[in-house]
This record gives structure tokens, sequence and C-alpha cells, in this order.
């Protein structure tokens, strides 16, 4: 006895999910989408690990000459992986197309963008961090 509608909607995301991610997965480039993923995971697990919700305030910017000159509210860095996140699901999501006309050249551009840009976001949380725990 399940609900229709809980039904359709299981569907439709069953459908969703063939259509976009598994060509992703199919892809020589399936490394790319890995590496994301865990370029995503080091920047969440730092920033849930050193920045906790409701701190009153987070080393925003240091420098050597004056030491720290930014200080600013605990969102302002759990900021940094959530635009990560967003902006990994929209490549992907507009990556689909690509992948099902194949064109060799494209992707792994774009792929290896979105690995930099996860990267280099979890570099920045990691240097927050080490900011915060020094300060």
């Amino acid at each position: 006895m399940s609900n229709p509608t809980i039904a359709k909607i299981r569907h439709r995301l069953g459908t969703w999910f063939r259509h976009v991610f598994t060509p992703l997965w199919r892809s020589k480039e399936r490394w790319a989408v890995l590496a994301a993923v865990v370029g995503l995971v080091i920047a969440w697990g730092i920033t849930v690990k050193g920045f906790p919700i409701g701190a009153l305030s987070v080393v925003t910017h240091y420098t050597i000459p004056f030491g720290i000159d930014g200080i600013g509210p605990w969102w302002v860095v759990w900021l940094l992986p959530t635009i990560a996140t967003l902006l990994t699901i929209l490549h992907h999501l507009g990556l689909a197309p690509f992948v099902r006309m194949r064109t060799p050249r494209v992707l792994p551009v774009l792929h290896a963008t979105t690995v930099l840009l996860n990267f280099g976001i979890a570099w920045a949380v990691l240097l927050l961090w080490f900011q915060q725990s020094s300060a």
C-alpha cells in the first residue's frame, strides 16, 4: 500500500538520476567526478570540525606584518564549501549533454576545472582553520 504520489516522485527522481549521473559515471572521466567529490568531502570535513555553528567570530584574514586583520561571523567560512557544492552540482548537471554528445576535447577541461575549484576551496578552508587555531 504505497502512496501513488511518492511512487511518482521516486520514478521521476530515478529517471532524472539515470539521465544525468549515469552518463557521467560511465564516461572515461569518472576519476574527475570522484576527485571533485573528494575535494568537497575534505572541505566540508575541515569546515565542520574547525568552525562550529554559532561561534561568535572566526579569523577570516591574517597577514604576517599585521597579524589578524579580519574577523567575521561563522557563516562566512561555511559559505566556501556551500558554494563549491552548488557549483559542482550545477557543473555536473550542465555536463550531462556533453557526455551524451561525446565531445572528447571539452570534457577533460571542464572536469579539471571542477576538481581544481574544489581542491582550491578545500585549501582555503584549511588555511582559515590554521589561522583560527593559531589565533
